[in-house]
C-alpha cells in the first residue's frame, strides 16, 4: 500500500507519542488503540501528583509532626543533627493518624533547644507517586519568647558617598516576656523572604531590632549582639538595645505594601504581624502576601486579610515609621501563663514623625 507523507507523519507522530507517554507510564496508566486517526490514548487512573506537605510542627524535644494533603506512607525516615549525627528512630516510631495523612515522629533522645536537624523520608500516596522530603527545623524549645512587633521601616534610603551610613530597612521586636528566640522566624510577603532567629535568650522589656539590610562585615561594626553584650553593634543607627543583622544586601520588604508575619514554628502559627497598605490596593500583589496575611487572620493576631485592613502607608518615609503606640497597655496586662492570641489591627499603629529604632516609640502621628 502505498504511503503519502501525510500518513508517514501521521506514523511518525504517533510513534514518539507513544514514546513520550511510555516515559511516564508508571505515573500515569494508560492504555491506547489505533485508529484511522491515530492514536487513542485512555488514562486508568488519573493521579500523577505526588503528595503536598501541609504542615510540618515540633510537638517536643522527642517528636515533631508532619501532614500532608492526602493519604500517604512512609519509609526510610531519618532524623540527623547539624554535626551528622543521626537520632535513632525505629519503624514503631512513626506513628500514623487514622486517616493516614499525618505522621507523629518519636525520638528515642531529646532535641538540642537551637540546633539544626533535618528529617528526611520517602512519603508516597496509595496511588504509587512519590516524593523524597526534606525538612530543616531547629530543636525543641521549651520556653519561647514572647515577641510583638513594635516598629517597622518600610523605605531605605542608600548613602551614595557613605554606603555604610545607609539609613536600611529594619524590623524592631518588643518582649513581652523572656525566653528563647529558637524557633521563631520573620516572614516578608512581597519577595517571599524569611529570617530564623538564632538561640538567644532574651529578657521581659528588651527592644530586639532586626536591620534588614547588611552592607559591612564585622570590622565595620556589623555585628549581631547574640549574648548579654548589647554593644557589639556599632554600624550606624544601633543602639544600645539588641541588633541582629539580616545577611543580604537586597530589599526585604516594599515601601506601599506589604505583610510582614512573625511566626513560632514549633506550631506554624502566627504570633504576630503587621499588615500595611496604599489606598489604591483592594488585592495583595503577590501570593505570598496573601497567603501570610490568611495566616495572621485565622492566626487571630490581626482583625482582616485585605489590604484594606492594614496600616496606611501613605506618609511613610526613610525618618517616618510605622509604630505601635499600645506596647505599654500590652506589656502591664500580659499574662505569661495566658497563651491567647493578641490581636492587633490598624487602629494600634501609626506613622510616627520620627523613627526610634532600639527605643520606645514616639506616639505622635505624622499628619500634613
Amino acid at each position: 500500500m502505498k504511503k503519502t507523507f501525510k500518513d508517514a507523519f501521521r506514523f511518525f507522530g504517533s510513534v514518539a507519542f507513544i514514546s513520550a507517554l511510555a516515559v511516564g507510564a508508571s505515573v500515569l496508566p494508560f492504555s491506547c488503540k489505533l485508529s484511522d486517526d491515530g492514536v487513542e490514548v485512555e488514562t486508568t487512573n488519573g493521579d500523577s501528583v505526588p503528595p503536598t506537605l501541609v504542615s510540618f510542627s515540633v510537638l517536643s524535644a522527642k517528636s515533631v509532626k508532619i501532614d500532608f494533603s492526602e493519604e500517604i506512607s512512609l519509609s526510610k525516615v531519618s532524623i540527623k543533627d547539624s554535626d551528622g549525627k543521626s537520632c535513632s528512630i525505629s519503624d514503631s516510631s512513626v506513628v500514623m493518624s487514622k486517616d493516614k495523612t499525618s505522621a507523629e515522629i518519636l525520638l528515642d533522645n531529646e532535641t538540642e533547644t537551637g540546633k539544626s536537624y533535618v528529617l528526611t523520608a520517602v512519603v508516597s500516596d496509595t496511588a504509587g507517586n512519590s516524593l523524597e522530603l526534606s525538612q530543616d527545623f531547629f530543636g525543641y524549645n521549651d520556653k519561647v519568647a514572647r515577641l510583638i512587633l513594635s516598629e517597622v521601616r518600610s523605605k531605605p534610603t542608600a548613602n551614595k558617598s557613605d554606603v555604610l551610613k545607609s539609613r536600611v530597612e529594619f524590623v524592631e521586636f518588643y518582649v513581652l516576656n523572656g525566653g528563647n528566640l529558637s524557633g521563631l522566624e520573620v516572614d516578608f510577603g512581597y519577595y517571599s523572604k524569611s529570617y530564623k532567629f538564632p538561640s538567644i535568650n532574651v529578657k521581659t522589656g528588651e527592644y530586639i531590632v532586626l536591620h534588614l539590610c547588611k552592607y559591612g562585615t564585622k570590622s565595620s561594626g556589623f555585628i549581631d549582639e547574640t549574648g548579654s553584650n548589647l554593644e557589639l553593634s556599632t554600624a550606624y543607627e544601633c543602639s544600645s538595645s539588641r541588633d541582629l543583622w539580616f545577611d543580604n544586601v537586597e530589599r526585604v520588604i516594599v515601601v506601599q505594601n506589604d505583610v510582614v508575619a512573625l511566626i513560632d514554628n514549633n506550631t506554624g502559627l502566627a504570633v504576630d504581624g503587621l499588615m500595611y497598605s496604599d489606598t489604591k490596593k483592594e488585592t495583595w500583589t503577590r501570593e505570598h502576601q496573601s497567603e501570610l496575611a490568611s495566616l495572621l487572620a485565622s492566626s487571630s493576631v490581626w482583625s482582616g486579610s485585605s489590604p484594606e485592613s492594614g496600616v496606611s502607608s501613605e506618609n511613610t518615609t526613610t525618618a517616618r515609621t510605622f509604630s505601635r503606640i499600645n506596647i505599654p497597655e500590652l506589656a502591664a496586662a500580659y499574662n505569661p501563663d495566658d497563651d491567647a492570641a493578641i490581636t492587633a489591627s490598624a487602629s494600634d499603629w501609626i506613622v510616627a514623625t520620627s523613627a526610634t529604632p532600639g527605643e520606645a516609640n514616639l506616639t505622635e502621628a505624622y499628619t500634613k
